[in-house]
């Protein structure tokens, strides 16, 4: 094979941006570890939490508009304005 043939490979960068419901009350540093834990086989992803914020919604409700594919996207930029900035 020469050079011409060689398939060249670049490592990505992946910003993810994740919305949690945490029901259980686990908490927000216990999701950060459980994230940063998952590696995979070979070490091939390595995930490192940058930013938490955590909103007090109150009790749960099954009305709460997070639970509402109509209305869940609104919702969670009311509660996180930065979300509209990353679209």
């Amino acid at each position: 094979m020469d050079e011409k043939d060689e398939q060249v490979y670049t490592t990505k960068v992946h910003l993810v941006v994740l919305g949690i419901i945490d029901h259980d009350h686990v908490g927000a540093e216990e999701v950060r570890a459980v994230l940063e834990s998952a590696h995979y086989p070979n070490w091939c992803i390595s995930p490192d939490v940058k930013f938490v914020k955590t909103v007090d919604i109150g009790t749960w409700e099954d009305g709460n508009p997070l639970n509402d594919g109509r209305t869940e996207k609104a919702e969670w930029e009311k509660l996180f304005p930065l979300l509209k900035e990353l679209e």
